[in-house]
């Protein structure tokens, strides 16, 4: 553990030199920023004196990051011919844009390469775009965002930006090579008084910024292996759900990257997807679920009030089946109830967008739903700028529709229904996509629906040990939360609730979910921290906070024969190796389980601890933790002594 006191190489003389600028050398043309360089002209001539009124503190192209491998089979029953290998990965470009005036400055218009994004969107090479927020508050900072179709044949890219006060801002980026670190996730402590920062990448951060306040002195650095590193900051003023802030995150080296995020309820959801109704909400408490989704109508008063009185958060539409614009109405109603976890925007654009034959070449479909979905968007965060809201992206157009929607909306889904879906991974599809789509939509938080139904009388239900890897998958992959498909008695849609067994096996991990909800709603992956000594057994590392460490142990020694009947081979007695941060001070090693918090066996050989698992049949979770009473009281409170 360190504190921050450090100072970027350069950092300072750039911060003075600007500063100097701005009292003292007004008619220069030039002013030069981290990552990009700039140029304010007013819109009649560019001999006139210059009088700044932006800057562009941080401007970068962010590429899509190649897909977890494995067999992306195409869609459901689409006949697309593996799109996956007819595209190529793209990208989409970020800027940082600060108002210095105390007035409102809004952008009129952004021109790409002397292109409109307007008329490149009619072009299909920008898919989606927008300014947030648009008028910028006074000393304010905005975060442009500009998602392209095809990856750019530009290293430099010139963008213009033309305000409404007639001022014009440009800005160089260059889509060479992408940022070197990233901000891989941002958490929340419940009470909203510290903030868990993520940096994947580069380590040696030297200064941190939010809305453009440097905070690096309220931040303590966590050195969480390769490639990873945990900033803890201390906040003197709780923020509040729903608020939006930019992160600007500064290296010894000179790289910098930066982040909208929005402040979310981190309590990890685990609930029903689905149409919600009002006599199945005691079944879903004694199952332990603590969340529903409702896509299928408009909730009124009656019915939220009943998911409130039992303590449910829901996230919601607030109007017909996918409707485009939102009901400013139904907005006023529910807005008020303090169980609403967010709106749901939409439901699977990619599938509607593959049935769209208005756009005759079926591969420039994916994505024609964005700018209609980022209006709505907008709709709701004039009316309700407290919650968050949240779109779901099926399996048409993969991977490349997580890449595409997945920095669109505030909080990210996606359904890997893995037994549906039937590729040679089977289970482990789960995994992938919940992979490929956390990085596609980092920052923010993602939440996966899990495989649960019977879509038919000769389909059958996934087995108790399959239900578990497939959650486990879920953990494992970067979930925030998990939601299951579906509780239902429509005959067409057999729901969980029709097979007792899976019912009852969704039940204990709902328990185990529950308990470590908490901390995985703040976790990250680490790589190459966990290993065993057996080969089939996956080891995949959460750091949550600084003051727990996970390890989501997954059995991948199963197999299907022909009828697809699943086998699987259980492991006794096997041995775990963590490799333990100097900081970290364990205290205990801990299981969590339906039946309550276990004692694992463990021991400290120099750098390592090795914790040894006497059985594992599908899944499971340990921590190494340096606060056992909080797994003890957290268990309790889960199941109600």
């Amino acid at each position: 553990m360190k504190t921050i006191h450090l100072k970027m190489p350069g950092s300072p003389f750039l911060e003075n030199l600007r500063s100097a600028m701005r009292a003292n050398f007004k008619a220069l043309p030039f002013f030069m920023t981290i990552g990009a360089w700039c140029l304010i002209l007013p819109a009649e001539t560019a001999s006139a004196a210059l009088n700044e009124c932006a800057n562009v503190e941080c401007a970068y192209f962010r590429p899509d990051k190649d897909p977890v491998e494995c067999v992306w089979k195409e869609g459901w029953t689409y006949k697309v011919k593996d799109y996956s290998v007819q595209t190529k990965r793209s990208g989409s470009f970020h800027i940082y844009l600060r108002n210095l005036e105390a007035n409102e400055l809004k952008i009129a218009k952004i021109l790409l390469n002397e292109k409109s994004l307007l008329e490149l969107q009619g072009d299909f090479q920008v898919i989606w775009h927008r300014v947030l927020p648009n008028p910028i508050p006074g000393n304010g900072i905005a975060e442009i965002i500009v998602r392209l179709r095809h990856p750019t044949d530009k290293i430099k890219n010139l963008f213009v930006m033309e305000f409404e006060n007639g001022r014009k801002l440009q800005c160089e980026v260059n889509s060479e090579n992408g940022p070197k670190m990233e901000i891989g996730f941002v958490g929340f402590s419940p009470k909203k008084e510290s903030m868990y920062i993520y940096i994947d990448g580069e380590k040696s951060v030297s200064r941190v910024f939010m809305d453009e306040k440097e905070i690096t002195s309220s931040i303590q650095s966590y050195d969480c292996g390769p490639n990873l590193t945990l900033l803890r900051l201390s906040l003197q003023t709780m923020l509040y759900s729903g608020s939006y802030h930019v992160l600007r995150i500064l290296a010894n080296n000179g790289e910098q990257t930066a982040s909208r995020v929005r402040v979310w309820e981190c309590d990890f959801p685990v609930g029903v997807f689905g149409c919600v109704r009002d006599v199945d909400l005691d079944a879903y408490l004694k199952m332990h679920f603590n969340a529903v989704i409702n896509i299928n109508f408009a909730p009124g008063d009656k019915l939220m009030a009943k998911l409130s009185a039992r303590n449910l958060k829901f996230i919601t539409t607030t109007t017909a089946f996918n409707a485009l614009k939102p009901s400013i109405e139904t907005i006023n109603q529910i807005k008020k109830f303090p169980n609403l976890l967010a709106y749901y925007l939409y439901d699977e654009p990619d599938v509607w967008e593959y049935k769209n034959k208005a756009i005759p070449d079926v591969m420039r479909r994916v994505g024609s739903m964005a700018m209609p979905i980022e209006d709505m968007q907008q709709a709701y965060r004039k009316e309700d700028p407290l919650h968050p809201l949240m779109l779901n992206v099926d399996n048409t157009f993969k991977p490349d529709n997580w890449n595409i929607y997945g920095e669109l909306a505030d909080i990210f889904g996606t359904d890997p229904y893995a037994l549906h879906i039937k590729t040679k991974e089977t289970l482990a599809y789960v995994s992938n996509a919940a992979e490929t789509a956390r990085a596609a939509c980092a920052p923010r938080p993602l939440f996966i629906w899990l495989d649960a139904y019977a879509a038919h009388t000769n389909d059958r239900f996934a087995t108790s040990e399959e239900e578990r890897i497939m959650a486990y998958y879920a953990i494992a992959g970067g979930a925030k939360g998990i939601f299951y498909f579906m509780y239902s008695s429509d005959k067409a849609w057999r729901g969980f609730q029709a097979d007792k067994e899976l019912a009852r096996e969704i039940e204990r991990i709902n328990v185990e979910l529950r308990v470590a909800g908490p901390l995985l709603a703040i976790g990250h992956q680490a790589r190459n921290i966990a290993s065993s000594t057996e080969v089939k057994l996956q080891t995949t590392t959460l750091f949550c906070g600084e003051k727990h460490l996970g390890v989501v142990l997954i059995n991948r020694d199963y197999a299907y024969e022909e009828n697809r009947k699943f086998l699987i081979n259980p492991k006794k007695n096997v041995k775990v190796k963590i490799a333990v941060p100097e900081w970290f001070k364990e205290k205990d090693v801990l299981e969590v389980s339906p039946e309550g918090i276990i004692p694992v066996p463990w021991q400290r050989n120099g750098k390592k601890i090795t914790a040894e698992i006497s059985s594992i049949a599908a899944a499971k979770m340990i921590f190494i933790t340096q606060d056992p009473d909080f797994y003890r009281q957290r268990f309790n409170e889960v199941i109600g002594k």
